[in-house]
């Protein structure tokens, strides 16, 4: 038997991929570590521009004010102007006005302007908040064209910006976006119609949503509990005569528990008169009386999620007669339903835990029996029953 003997040539291309792995690696951790240090010399100036600027700002808006303001590096205005935004965020009122004139003193308009172009998503983003709080119509063409853009992110922004400028100008083309941008985000389209105010899309909301096409309706319904009622209300109602969707009747019936029974508001007429605007503003939340039969009529509903909606809502606006309907719903094939009208009847106010604790002991299902024992600890735990 012969014994095998690498040649040399094998033996130095073993060495070569040797040594190229060790290079690499060795490049690898360089690399690493330099990140690493960048990183940290990033972190410690950014700690050392906030430790100078964030005093600054606070006094822009106090009773003395730094008039003799330190000179900014290009390179740290995205940095103010986040600490900026941060501040108008989360102050009121007077202040606001004062950090605006902090931020033309620093020149955070030009800045803010400039970074729209760049090519960084999240610098485009602290642009457009700047430019809302700056509240100038300069800006309300360049920020319409952003808010027409693809970027769900970045449009929605826009959009907020237009409002925190002119709510009643931005809302009469916002509405039709609104409705019809089901990639936006519902919990910020909700807090950008809270901003705007009933005043500004009460009429637009009414008007888009009442031509929308079927496949809108669902997202969008639930917007009108930000429009005054007399609005919102007819819209509503008629959705629910017609044969809508499921969805639609989930939503709609979502929307009409937000408002109140004008059972509990006996001097309906007299509010309306009212010397004081807090008082006539009660007005703006009352149902119709034939509102209510529109909402008992879905509690036979074919879909059991209309039905847990039906009752849900009369937990919210129902009377003394929709008791028995609740309890009746109490005995649905669909768990939900039943945990749904067992959270209702704890809901109602005239229906107290003694009457509660009897309609539990009639229970065969003992997920509903346990669902209205529950609903009777949070009664006594609320003191809601005297």
């Amino acid at each position: 038997m012969t014994d095998y003997a690498p040649s040399s040539s094998l033996l130095i291309y073993a060495t070569w991929v040797a040594v190229s792995l060790f290079v690499v690696v060795a490049a690898l951790l360089v690399v690493s570590v330099l990140v690493r240090i960048g990183v940290l010399f990033k972190e410690k100036n950014k700690n050392k521009f906030l430790q100078q600027w964030e005093p600054i700002i606070e006094q822009s808006f106090g009773p003395k004010a730094t008039t003799a303001l330190p000179e900014l590096n290009p390179n740290d205005a995205i940095l103010l102007l986040m600490l900026w935004n941060y501040f108008h965020a989360v102050l009121r009122g007077k202040s606001k006005a004062k950090l605006n004139e902090f931020a033309y003193a620093t020149d955070l308009p030009n800045y803010a302007e400039k970074l729209l172009k760049s090519p960084s998503a999240q610098d485009r983003l602290v642009a457009i908040m700047s430019l809302g709080h700056l509240g100038k119509k300069t800006y309300w063409q360049t920020l319409r064209e952003l808010a027409m853009e693809e970027d769900p992110v970045l449009s929605l922004a826009a959009a907020r910006a237009l409002v925190q400028i002119d709510a009643v100008s931005a809302m009469r083309f916002l509405a039709k976006l609104i409705v019809h941008r089901i990639d936006w985000s519902p919990s910020k389209v909700a807090l950008l119609l809270k901003e705007a105010g009933a005043d500004a899309v009460s009429e637009r909301l009414r008007e888009e949503i009442s031509n929308a096409p079927t496949d809108k309706l669902a997202h969008s319904i639930g917007y009108l509990k930000f429009a005054h009622s007399y609005t919102a209300l007819p819209v509503i109602r008629k959705f629910l005569k017609m044969d809508a969707p499921e969805q639609v009747i989930i939503a709609c019936l979502d929307v009409l528990a937000g408002f109140k029974n004008p059972e509990e508001m006996p001097d309906l007429g007299d509010f309306l008169e009212h010397s004081t605007w807090k008082a006539r503003a009660q007005t703006v939340h009352a149902l119709a009386p034939d509102d209510l039969p529109l909402v008992r009529m879905f509690i036979s509903h074919p879909s059991w999620r209309v039905r847990a909606e039906a009752a849900k809502t009369l937990g919210q606006v129902g009377v003394q007669e929709d008791k028995e309907l609740l309890i009746r719903l109490l005995q649905d094939p669909e768990p939900w339903v039943r945990y749904y009208a067992a959270q209702a009847l704890g809901t109602l106010p005239f229906v107290e835990s003694r009457e509660l604790e009897t309609i539990s002991q009639n229970q065969q299902d003992p997920h509903t029996a346990s669902v209205l024992k529950q609903v009777m600890e949070e009664k006594k735990v609320y003191g809601e029953v005297a």
